[in-house]
């Protein structure tokens, strides 16, 4: 009989934890629904399982925040949470009292998550003013297990909210520089004639500035395309006779804000020594020769933190954003023709 007890006992275990694992157990159930589209001002419900419930959390995805105001039972306001990407309507390990309505909302996006019934949670889209699914997720965590709902909020009629950029504060503290230098043979002359050619290059194309505005959340907000680009500052280097450092600063240079890598002419009043950027250097190739141009271009590397300013065209609400700006100008270049092999 032992042996035989033995012999069944580890079969009895294995078929437990199996059972468990395969839910054969009747309160352990699965959401009636994982993945939820809500249309706009339209709603979805799903049911679950409450037994050995010990938290609900909501979870925003894609950088988004809302400001979240929690209701109790009675309908009055728990509390309210400011930029959220996350939060508990349910906690069994906290004070938190039975929470019956999450309303979340910032400028382009509001729904309501209620907890309809006991095992019953219902998703409400008040509003989606985007032009893409603004998503998250319902994590029911329990003694032994998580479960988690995938929903998304469908745009709403009548197109996405558009910003139109109003301008710019910088952090002057913040500015930084470096420096490069590039070495180059941007033109190359081969003469197989049997006469003398001439040419002419011209440095100014080759040493322009190149500017670069990164915006953090910049790439989830659609910019109002009839709006016209304010006209910003950006650090500058100026060269000065009476100053021997070459040190970047904030000297009322300006340009038009763009999203994209603005490259524009450097002005004159850059280069270390007087000169200009727009200066021709000729050359003659004998016959059967060839003459390259070494070009060398020192520049400065300026950086630089801020906000950026975007007014909401709905509501003409103000929006921060933090941005980086790199500013690569050259304060410096020379230019030397030299001989070349022709059969490089």
């Amino acid at each position: 009989m032992k042996t035989l007890l033995s012999r069944i006992l580890p079969i009895l275990i294995t078929m437990i934890i199996t059972g468990c694992n395969n839910d054969i157990f009747i309160d352990d159930k699965h959401p009636s629904i994982t993945e939820i589209e809500i249309p706009d001002q339209g709603n979805k419900s799903i049911t679950f399982q409450t037994s050995q419930l010990k938290s609900i959390e909501i979870a925003f995805y894609n950088d988004a925040t809302f400001d979240c105001t929690l209701f109790d039972h009675t309908g009055d306001i728990y509390n309210k949470y400011d930029d959220r990407d996350y939060i508990y309507l349910y906690e069994i390990s906290s004070s938190m009292p039975q929470i019956t309505r999450m309303l979340a909302e910032n400028d382009d996006v509001a729904f309501e998550v209620t907890r309809t019934g006991e095992n019953e949670l219902t998703i409400s889209s008040i509003r989606n003013m985007t032009d893409y699914n603004v998503r998250g997720s319902i994590m029911l965590s329990y003694t032994y297990k998580e479960e988690f709902i995938a929903f998304s909020i469908l745009p709403s009629p009548g197109g996405p909210t558009l910003y139109s950029i109003k301008g710019l504060s910088y952090n002057k503290s913040s500015l930084s520089q470096g420096f490069s230098d590039e070495q180059s043979t941007p033109f190359r002359i081969i003469n197989e004639t049997q006469s003398v050619t001439k040419q002419v290059f011209n440095p100014q194309q080759h040493c322009t500035t190149m500017v670069i505005f990164n915006t953090n959340g910049m790439d989830r907000l659609k910019l109002d395309p009839d709006a016209e680009m304010p006209v910003v500052e950006i650090p500058s280097y100026i060269h000065r006779d009476d100053v021997e450092e070459i040190a970047g600063g904030f000297n009322g240079r300006e340009i038009q804000f763009s999203r994209e890598i603005i490259v524009t002419d450097t002005p004159d009043n850059a280069l270390i020594g007087g000169g200009s950027f727009n200066v021709d250097y000729p050359v003659e190739v004998p016959p059967m020769s060839a003459r390259e141009l070494n070009l060398s271009i020192n520049r400065i590397i300026m950086r630089a933190n801020g906000e950026l300013t975007l007014v909401n065209n709905r509501n003409d609400k103000e929006l921060k954003l933090p941005f980086v700006v790199t500013v690569m100008q050259p304060y410096n270049y020379s230019c030397k023709w030299e001989e070349a092999t022709i059969d490089e």
